[in-house]
């Protein structure tokens, strides 16, 4: 390992390298418990360096967005999900935790990202963060619960301490959005929102304040695009947005509404979620859309001892409960059931059948586009040969386990098989 002198020079640490040699001779590779994969093209990396120190092409790397991410067999998504939060966000720091029970890894995606300069993205595994579970948890769901938990804390810890700010909270399957209010839109009818009221006489952004929906700005651009005596106005100022829920079905579009937008690059639409599936759940719905989601300032937190839930990630910040009002959030989250073979793919903590599938996918109370120009602006952001190598994996679903309508009546079996996601249900 090269450490760097007071007087900026370069030497080599004894006390690193010996130890380090002798592991090398002795047949096996030394690395970071981090497992940083990008050391070799962002330069060097130290566990002691801050996000203020280090730097990309020589561009301060504290700007954008963080997020905290665990996954289970969700790489047909995750090529996705990171293009769409780098686009939008923007997303700059990614720690990913990986299941033990996942059939597949993530790690050829996130290198593919790590050796560009766009990203650093961390993967982590259990030793990283999870304590040996208490003998109380005895379900795979009650661990897969716990082992988040443990994780979005060490997590937060981890990103407050390398000196990071906005740190965003969902799921694989999970989008952030702007919450777009259309001219002549009625109020949303809300089934159990939780009021924020500010007790303050800071400015409030509000959905008017909203770019149209065909202006590309991101969530970090809006974030400073109002300031009020260059002083962030809420609720940015608060440390948090409880950002509400967006169920989507998978319901299937008509070929042109699908692919409305999308840049004639070689790219299929149908192999993006977010563009294949349009229609949802009743916005403001408990049921189906269920509890919100977080963004935070970690930076604002000056204690970080527990996170009690996956949805309420910062009660010293956050209101409860996580019910946000539809009508008053600046963003929301939209949530994608996906089609079934990437549904059934994935081996869940509780049982995955066709009847639970069909009853979610059938859902259709509403049409929604408001997130279909990302695709257009990743691959204008980036060379097309760029981004569509980012991109390669979304839709290619891994089957490595067999798929269920119930044991009795209805099973397929797959050898490990990898294929493009295809039509589930009929177009209307």
């Amino acid at each position: 390992m090269i450490k760097r002198s007071r007087n900026g020079s370069h030497c080599l640490n004894p006390y690193i390298i010996i130890p380090s040699l002798l592991v090398l001779l002795s047949g096996h590779v030394l690395f970071s418990s981090y497992q940083f994969y990008s050391f070799l093209s962002l330069g060097e990396y130290s566990p002691d360096l801050t996000a203020v120190e280090l730097k990309i092409n020589n561009v301060q790397t504290n700007i954008g967005f963080s997020a905290c991410l665990l996954v289970k067999d969700d790489n047909d998504k995750l090529s996705e999900w990171i293009a769409y939060h780098f686009t939008t966000l923007p997303l700059r720091y990614l720690i990913v935790a990986v299941d033990p029970t996942s059939k597949t890894s993530p790690t050829e995606i996130l290198r593919r990202w790590n050796t560009t300069d766009l990203m650093q993205i961390w993967e982590w595994d259990d030793n990283m963060f999870l304590k040996l579970p208490p003998k109380k948890v005895k379900t795979p769901l009650k661990l897969h619960e716990e082992r988040q938990r443990s994780f979005y804390l060490q997590c937060i810890k981890e990103h407050k301490k390398r000196g990071r700010k906005w740190t965003v909270f969902v799921d694989s399957d999970e989008f952030v959005v702007f919450n777009y209010k259309r001219d002549g839109q009625p109020k949303i009818r809300d089934d159990n929102c939780k009021v924020k009221n500010y007790d303050s006489d800071v400015p409030v952004m509000k959905r008017e304040d909203l770019p149209s929906h065909n202006i590309a700005m991101t969530v970090e651009e809006l974030m400073y695009s109002k300031l009020h005596d260059n002083q962030e106005v809420l609720p940015w100022k608060a440390g948090c947005l409880s950002m509400p829920r967006l169920f989507f079905g998978a319901m299937e579009s008509k070929p042109e509404e699908i692919s409305a937008g999308v840049p004639n690059v070689g790219l299929n639409p149908n192999n993006f979620t977010t563009l294949r599936f349009r229609k949802h759940h009743r916005k403001g719905a408990f049921t189906f859309n269920r509890f919100g989601k977080n963004m935070i300032d970690v930076s604002k937190l000056k204690h970080v001892e527990q996170v009690p839930h996956p949805h309420l990630v910062a009660p010293k910040l956050c209101p409860r409960p996580p019910l946000p009002c539809y009508d008053e959030s600046l963003l929301r989250v939209n949530h994608y059931l996906g089609s079934w073979e990437s549904y059934s793919s994935r081996g869940g903590y509780v049982a995955r059948t066709v009847t639970d599938f069909q009853l979610r996918a059938s859902i259709n109370e509403g049409e929604d586009d408001d997130i279909r120009p990302w695709l257009g602006t990743f691959v204008e952001k980036l060379e097309t040969k760029r981004a569509y190598k980012l991109l390669e994996d979304a839709g290619v679903v891994t089957l490595h386990v067999e798929l269920y309508q119930n044991r009795t009546e209805f099973s397929v079996k797959e050898n490990v098989t990898n294929y493009m996601v295809g039509p589930m249900l009929g177009s209307n």
